[in-house]
């Protein structure tokens, strides 16, 4: 490594950590929406707002389908496939929209939708749903 190499070094890899930062800092937003699309989980809401009977135990899409059926099980199916298709399009927006990295952007929204569907919205884990 010559000189001069050794002396921007610490430069650029402070140029590019700051560049990285400022991009996961504007996909926040996105990442969060993304967390909150994937938290409120078909499987959970719709026994408590539309059906009346309550399933017990972790949702789970063969416990669905026994309990209601294969027309609820789609329902839930869609709304499920659309929150992930708009939180993937948000992030691949934002991710164009910042630094031209749609695919990162929607990646991280899917990510983020994934972790927020591991933990759903109004389930504790002794407690019936």
């Amino acid at each position: 490594m010559s000189p001069g190499e050794r002396l921007f070094l610490p430069i650029y890899l402070f140029i590019m950590a700051v560049g990285w930062l400022t991009f996961f800092l504007r996909m926040l937003p996105a990442m969060a929406l993304a967390f909150l699309l994937g938290r409120y989980n078909a499987l959970v809401l719709l026994p408590k707002w539309v059906l009346e009977g309550r399933l017990r135990g972790r949702p789970s899409y063969p416990r669905f389908f026994r309990f209601y059926g294969w027309r609820w099980t789609l329902a839930a199916l869609a709304w499920d496939a659309a929150a992930l298709t708009v939180s993937v399009f948000l992030g691949r927006f934002s991710g164009w929209w910042i630094f031209y990295i749609p695919k990162l952007g929607g990646l991280l929204a899917a990510g983020c939708f994934l972790l927020g569907h591991c933990f759903p919205a109004g389930f504790h884990k002794n407690e019936e749903v």
